[in-house]
């Protein structure tokens, strides 16, 4: 069984925040790494064992209601932003699905739509 989520990048804060529900179906890691397919099309977030430069930790709180799942990399952003044509400055949300057998949730960059949001502006 898949459930529907979503990703969103922030360029101008290098925010990237992951619905916590779909953290929590891949079981809660530690930590979360995210990778992206050669043609920057698929972005995986798999659970990891430790901190590296494309590892995140998981929030200890992500369980409660005030809990949410960020993390800053202005350089993935700035990444996504050349390879997929992106207007830097805007912010994206990516709809994916969790794959909670596989212990993974799988994001179609090639399906971003620009979003505003004031917080991240």
């Amino acid at each position: 069984m898949t459930d529907a989520t979503y990703i969103s990048f922030y360029s101008k804060s290098g925010c990237i925040r992951v619905f916590k529900a779909s953290v929590r179906a891949i079981g809660l890691p530690k930590f979360i790494r995210f990778r992206i397919n050669k043609d920057a099309t698929l972005l995986i977030v798999e659970p990891f064992d430790r901190i590296t430069l494309t590892s995140f930790r998981v929030p200890k709180n992500l369980e409660e209601d005030d809990g949410n799942m960020e993390v800053y990399s202005k350089g993935l952003i700035r990444g996504l932003i050349q390879r997929l044509g992106w207007i830097n400055g805007r912010s994206y949300r990516v709809p994916g699905k969790v794959l909670p057998k596989q212990s993974m949730i799988l994001f179609d960059l090639s399906e971003a739509k620009e979003i505003y949001n004031e917080a991240y502006v």
